[in-house]
């Protein structure tokens, strides 16, 4: 994990996770069972960075993914990867989270406190 030594002030961890969404039934996979992204996101993977950014694209920690987890439920099944970015700087209205290179989703304040949760459908 890397921070940003300069950062001062009060800071929070960022937790969330990435879920490469599927049909469920479609992989061989059984819930809890390891896996990792394919096509699109085939470097979603244990170790991938994952940053948190200011408004003006100033990244202010990094940290990575967790191992891949496939995970189903009545609504369907996904490859999911947890992730906790420790020590960013605290009163900023919104963030941004990369993952890998796969473009930064803004977040609020309370979803960055919170839990942030991004899904994407091309597992």
């Amino acid at each position: 994990m890397f921070t940003d030594t300069n950062a001062a002030g009060p800071s929070f961890d960022v937790k969330g996770a990435l879920s490469l969404l599927v049909p469920k039934g479609s992989t061989g996979l059984k819930s809890g069972e390891i896996c990792q992204g394919t096509a699109v996101y085939a470097d979603a993977k244990l170790g991938t960075l994952v940053q948190v950014y200011d408004q003006t694209g100033k990244a202010l920690a990094s940290g990575v993914l967790g191992q891949g987890q496939f995970v189903e439920n009545p609504l369907g099944a996904a490859c999911r990867f947890d992730f906790t970015v420790r020590d960013v700087p605290d009163g900023l209205p919104n963030y941004g989270v990369e993952i890998g290179s796969h473009g930064v989703h803004t977040v609020s304040s309370i979803e960055a406190h919170s839990w942030v949760a991004i899904a994407d459908a091309s597992f």
